[in-house]
C-alpha cells in the first residue's frame, strides 16, 4: 500500500515539476523574441532621435532601446529577400524609416498595454508594431509558472509542518528499536515509489520534445521530490503508531498555514553749479564736433544717392531688355518639356504605389516571424509577385525616360547659355536696388541722428544759460557760512523712497548710443504709478518749487548741513516755496516718472545708496 503511495505521489509530483519546467523555458524563448518596433516619423536628424530614444528609455519597463537606420533595416530586408534592394534603386530613396527595437524586461509584461499608450503619446513616434498573441502567450505562461510554482511551495510547506509536527509529538514515545525500524521501512517504501513514479513520467514526457533534456526539471527539485517522498513514508508511519498524535499534527498543520544743506548750502552751491557749467559747456563742445562729423557723412551720403538713383534707372533699362529675351526662353523650355511630361507624370504615379507597397511589405516582414502560422506566407508570395513586376514595368519606363531627357538636355543647352546670361544681368540690378536700399536708409539714419543731435545741442544751450543765470542768482543771494560735511547727516540706507516703485536709470555716466558720448545724471529714476504722492525723504524746508527746463515740475528740499533733495517731472506740486515739510508730507505727485537727486555740500550722492534696502 506505501508503495502504492508513493508511486502516485512521484506521478503527481514529477508531472508538476515537468509542466512548470516546460513553462518557464517556453516563457523563456518567448521573451528573449519579444521585440517592439517604434518607427519614427519622417527622418529625423540625431538630435531629435536622441530625444525620442531618451523618452523610450525612460518609459517604465523598459531594458534596452537599439536604433535602425533605414539604411541598416534596408541591409535586413535584403537578407530575406534580394529583390527589396532592387526596387529601391528603382525607386531612388529608401521607404523604410528609421525605427528603434525595444525590448522590455521580463518582470514588466504585464504593464504592456501602459507601456504602448505611453510610447505612443511620444512626439516622433509614427506607428508601433509587435506581436499581440505572442505578448498574451507570454502573460499567460508567467501566470501558469506562479500558479506550478505555489502548489509546490503550498504542497512543501503543508509536509514540512505535518512532519515537524509529528517529530514533536513522537519524540518521547518512539524510541524503541522495532518503532524504529518501521519508520524506515516505510520511509524506504514510499520513497522507492516516488522515485518509480518520476521514472515512470519520465519515460512518457520524453517523445514530446528532441531536446528532453533541457526542459527536464533541476537536480534539487528531483532531490526535493524524493526527500518529500520519505518524509511522506515517515507520516504515514507515525501516524499508525500514535494515534494521538495525528490530532496534534492536523493542529499544527493549520496553525502553520494561518501564518504568510542748510548751513552754508548757497556758497557751496554756488562753487557746485559752476563746476556743472564747466561739464555743460564740455559737452557742447564735444556736440558740435558730433554735429560736424554727422553732417559730413550726410554729405557723402548724398552724393552716393545721387549716382545710385542714375545706375538703377540704368538697371531698369536693362532689366526690360532682359524680360524679353527671358519671354523667348521660357517659350521654348515650354516646348522641349512637353515630351517628359507624360512620361514623369506616368513613373510619379508609379513609384508613389511602389513606395507603398515597400513599406507596407518591409512593416510586416519585420514583425513576421516562427510563431504565426502559415497562412501569411502566400499573402507574402502574391506581395512579392506583384513588386516584381511592377518594378520591371518601372525599369522599362524609366529607361525610356532617361533616353528622352538625353533629348531634352541637348536642346535645352542654348536656352540655359541665354538664361545664364539673364541672371548674371539680374544679379547685377538686384545689387544695385539693395545697395541704393542701404544708402536710403543710411541717409534717411544720418539725417535723423543730425536733427536729434541738433535739438540735444539747442537744448544744452538753454540750459547752460538758464544754470549760469541760476549760478549768478544764488551768489548775490546767498549768505557766507562756514564750511559744510562732506556727508549727510543720516545713516546709509535710512531714508525712506519718496515714492512705490524701482530705479530704472541708474546715478553717474550714461552713453548716448547715437552719437558715442557721455553724459553725467547727477540723479536716479524711478518708474512709479503716475499720480502717485511724493514725499520728502528727511524733514525740511521747501526751497523751490515749479518747473525747471527738461526737469518738468521740480521741487527742491532743504534738509539743513548743506543736505539737499531734489525731485524732478513731477504732475501737480502741492507745496509752496517756504513750508516745512516731513516725511509723511505730500510735496507732489508723480508724473510721467519721478526723478530723485540728492546733494550733500553742493555734491550730488547716489540715492541708491542712502534709500532704504527693498
Amino acid at each position: 500500500m506505501l508503495i502504492l503511495l508513493g508511486i502516485v505521489g512521484g506521478l503527481l509530483g514529477e508531472c508538476v515539476l515537468l509542466v512548470r519546467s516546460h513553462t518557464l523555458d517556453a516563457q523563456r524563448l518567448l521573451l528573449d523574441d519579444f521585440r517592439i518596433l517604434a518607427f519614427l516619423d519622417g527622418d529625423p536628424h540625431d538630435e531629435r532621435r536622441k530625444v525620442v530614444e531618451e523618452k523610450l528609455l525612460a518609459l517604465p519597463g523598459t531594458e534596452s532601446v537599439d536604433y535602425f537606420s533605414p539604411k541598416e533595416s534596408l541591409a535586413r530586408m535584403e537578407s530575406r529577400d534580394p529583390h527589396i534592394a532592387e526596387s529601391v534603386t528603382l525607386l531612388g530613396e529608401n521607404p523604410l524609416p528609421g525605427a528603434f527595437e525595444v525590448r522590455l524586461e521580463r518582470e514588466n509584461m504585464a504593464g504592456l498595454p501602459a507601456w504602448i499608450h505611453s510610447a505612443e503619446a511620444i512626439e516622433g513616434v509614427a506607428e508601433l508594431l509587435y506581436r499581440p498573441m505572442q505578448a498574451q502567450t507570454i502573460l499567460r505562461l508567467q501566470l501558469y509558472g506562479r500558479f506550478l510554482s505555489l502548489i509546490l511551495a503550498l504542497a512543501g510547506f503543508i509536509l514540512a509542518a505535518a512532519v515537524v509536527g509529528w517529530l514533536l509529538s513522537l519524540w518521547k514515545d518512539v524510541t524503541a528499536p522495532p518503532a524504529l525500524s518501521g519508520l524506515a521501512r516505510s520511509a524506504g517504501l514510499v520513497g522507492a515509489g516516488v522515485a518509480a513514479g518520476a521514472g515512470v513520467t519520465a519515460l512518457l514526457s520524453q517523445p514530446l520534445s528532441q531536446d528532453w533534456a533541457s526542459h527536464w526539471p533541476a537536480w534539487w527539485a528531483q532531490s526535493a521530490l524524493l526527500l518529500g517522498g520519505i518524509l511522506g513514508g515517515l507520516l504515514v508511519e507515525g501516524f499508525s503508531l500514535r494515534h494521538a498524535a495525528r490530532g496534534r499534527g492536523k493542529a499544527l498543520i493549520a496553525a502553520a498555514i494561518l501564518c504568510l544743506g542748510a548751513g552754508s548750502a548757497s556758497a557751496s552751491s554756488l562753487t557746485e553749479r559752476q563746476r556743472e557749467l564747466e561739464k555743460v559747456r564740455s559737452d557742447l563742445n564735444n556736440h558740435r564736433k558730433e554735429i560736424e562729423k554727422i553732417r559730413e557723412w550726410r554729405g557723402a551720403m548724398e552724393t552716393d544717392l545721387v549716382r545710385l538713383q542714375r545706375e538703377n534707372r540704368r538697371n531698369q533699362q536693362r532689366l526690360e531688355a532682359l524680360k524679353e529675351r527671358r519671354s523667348e526662353i521660357e517659350g521654348t523650355q515650354a516646348r522641349l518639356s512637353g515630351k517628359l511630361s507624360a512620361l514623369g507624370s506616368a513613373r510619379q504615379r508609379g513609384l508613389r504605389v511602389l513606395s507603398e507597397e515597400l513599406t507596407e511589405y518591409s512593416q510586416q516582414s519585420v514583425v513576421g516571424g516562427r510563431f504565426y502560422g502559415s497562412d501569411h506566407l502566400w499573402e507574402e508570395s502574391l506581395r512579392r509577385s506583384a513588386l516584381r513586376q511592377r518594378t520591371r514595368y518601372l525599369a522599362q519606363l524609366t529607361r525610356i525616360e532617361a533616353r528622352t531627357a538625353v533629348e531634352h538636355t541637348h536642346a535645352l543647352e542654348g536656352g540655359r547659355r541665354v538664361q545664364a546670361g539673364m541672371a548674371k544681368e539680374l544679379r547685377h540690378l538686384e545689387d544695385g536696388q539693395k545697395s541704393l536700399v542701404q544708402t536710403r536708409k543710411s541717409f534717411a539714419d544720418v539725417s535723423s541722428k543730425l536733427a536729434g543731435a541738433e535739438k540735444r545741442f539747442r537744448e544744452l544751450e538753454v540750459s547752460a544759460r538758464a544754470l549760469e543765470n541760476l549760478i549768478q542768482q544764488l551768489g548775490r543771494r546767498g549768505p557766507k557760512r562756514g564750511s559744510q560735511p562732506a556727508l549727510p547727516p543720516v545713516a546709509k540706507h535710512s531714508l525712506p523712497w519718496p515714492a512705490r516703485g524701482r530705479i530704472v536709470s541708474q546715478f553717474g555716466r550714461h552713453k548716448n548710443p547715437d552719437l558715442g558720448t557721455w553724459t553725467i545724471q547727477n540723479g536716479v529714476e524711478i518708474a512709479a504709478g503716475k499720480g502717485q504722492a511724493v514725499s520728502p525723504v528727511l524733514a525740511g524746508t521747501v526751497i523751490f518749487a515749479g518747473s525747471f527746463r527738461s526737469y518738468g515740475n521740480v521741487v527742491i528740499v532743504d534738509h539743513g548741513a548743506g543736505f539737499y533733495s531734489i525731485y524732478g517731472q513731477l504732475g501737480n506740486v502741492l507745496r509752496r516755496k517756504g513750508e516745512r515739510v516731513h516725511p509723511e508730507t505730500r510735496l507732489a505727485t508723480v508724473g510721467e516718472h519721478l526723478y530723485l537727486e540728492l546733494r550733500q555740500a553742493g555734491k550730488p550722492l547716489d540715492p541708491a545708496v542712502w534709500l532704504r534696502k527693498k
